[in-house]
């Protein structure tokens, strides 16, 4: 015959009133209780997840979070639990986080936020992350990027749902290249706004992006150039990229400057002149002109220094005054004075004829003036070109300078 068992042992009423303590989080704070409760009671047969601890006083923010199956005496433990508050003293974990590409140094924080507070845009990306009590971080990290998971515990899923935040600390990334202009370094520094932070002039990054046609993109007058990039709804690449390598003053690039030889034509330069009488046995005079040059001319490798710079818009080329050499020719009865095209003063050559002369009557006025020419003596230096090309949106310029050669007739 079998044995039937003796009835389960009633518990004690008080049960349900004597809380059984569990500290899931090492703040005190954070503590979740349970009771048991007899569950044939009418006032034990409904219940609502989320409603308050019926003593106000002593545990003012518990409510209840899970209610477990009954055993097979009927009873089952009801746990309460406060909203967690204290996260941030011990909520923390070094990591790295992901931005369109980039990697920057993080602080991941979890935290158990109450499903009907949760909400989409709160915090939002780029909020500053909340300061622990020991301030271990340094201020600057900024929210990145939210995730949502389950709990994992059947307590705590009905009413709660885990976030993770991700706060990064951000900094300017900046690459160098060569310019294969000049071989210089070129730098590009790349720059990460969430969509409220201020980029420029006032205006967030989601709104200067809205807006291709502002000043701030493109070419600038710094010699810098602004594009970007839409990394996702919430954070924006800027790239700032310094358009020519060189040193940068007054709007204007040195781009580079060096020394070279060039081909150049230097043309003579008249010493003096003057009229040599040869007079005959029959009493004439033959008259011969006579010239020498301070240089002659020359045409050949010339020191040149060549000078580049780069502005977004156009220079002022400098004024390209070139030796300009003239030819001083005159004619008469008596002599032709012909000086080859050279740098000369004025000259004034004249064949007055008086009365006593057996062919040629009287004549006045026979002076010809040949005007000196822009320049008397080769310049120490002369600017040969001065020109400009568009060049990466703006203008290249490129400036010759010859230097005067040593002197040939030595």
């Amino acid at each position: 015959m079998a044995t039937i068992p003796d009835p389960p042992k009633p518990r004690n009423p008080a049960a349900a009133n004597t809380p059984r303590f569990l500290w899931p989080t090492p703040a005190k704070a954070n503590l979740v209780f349970w009771v048991e409760k007899e569950g044939r009671q009418a006032a034990n047969k409904l219940w609502t997840l989320g409603e308050a601890w019926p003593d106000a006083v002593t545990y003012p923010d518990h409510k209840l979070i899970y209610v477990s199956p009954q055993d097979e005496t009927g009873w089952s433990r009801w746990f309460y639990a406060s909203d967690r508050v204290t996260e941030d003293d011990y909520n923390w974990e070094f990591t790295q986080a992901n931005i369109g590409g980039q990697t920057f140094d993080a602080v991941r924080r979890s935290y158990l936020v109450p499903r009907t507070s949760w909400a989409e845009a709160t915090p939002a990306a780029g909020a500053a992350m909340p300061r622990d009590p020991s301030n271990k971080f340094p201020e600057g990290y900024v929210l990145s990027g939210r995730r949502q998971q389950r709990t994992g515990d059947d307590m705590f899923d009905g009413l709660y749902v885990v976030e993770v935040r991700d706060y990064v600390k951000k900094v300017d990334i900046t690459s160098l290249g060569v310019d294969d202009l000049n071989g210089k370094v070129r730098t590009s520094t790349d720059t990460l706004y969430y969509a409220t932070e201020t980029v420029s002039g006032g205006k967030d990054a989601a709104t200067i992006f809205a807006d291709p046609t502002d000043t701030f993109w493109g070419l600038q007058d710094d010699g810098t150039q602004n594009s970007g990039k839409q990394l996702s709804e919430d954070w924006y690449l800027v790239t700032n990229e310094v358009v020519v390598a060189g040193t940068f003053a007054g709007g204007v690039v040195s781009v580079d400057s060096y020394t070279t030889n060039e081909r150049y034509y230097w043309p003579p330069v008249l010493a003096n002149w003057e009229f040599m009488d040869w007079e005959r046995r029959d009493g004439g005079v033959d008259i011969y002109p006579r010239y020498d040059f301070e240089r002659d001319g020359y045409n050949g490798p010339t020191k040149v220094v060549i000078t580049r710079t780069w502005s977004k818009t156009a220079q002022t080329p400098a004024e390209i005054n070139p030796m300009l050499p003239t030819p001083v020719t005159y004619s008469c009865p008596f002599f032709r004075l012909a000086i080859p095209a050279c740098l000369h003063n004025s000259v004034s050559p004249q064949c007055d004829i008086g009365s006593n002369d057996p062919i040629y009557g009287l004549n006045f006025g026979s002076t010809r003036t040949v005007v000196r020419t822009n320049y008397l003596v080769w310049p120490d230096t002369i600017t040969g070109v001065d020109s400009q090309v568009p060049f990466r949106g703006g203008f290249l310029r490129t400036a010759k300078v010859y230097h005067k050669p040593p002197d040939t007739n030595v």
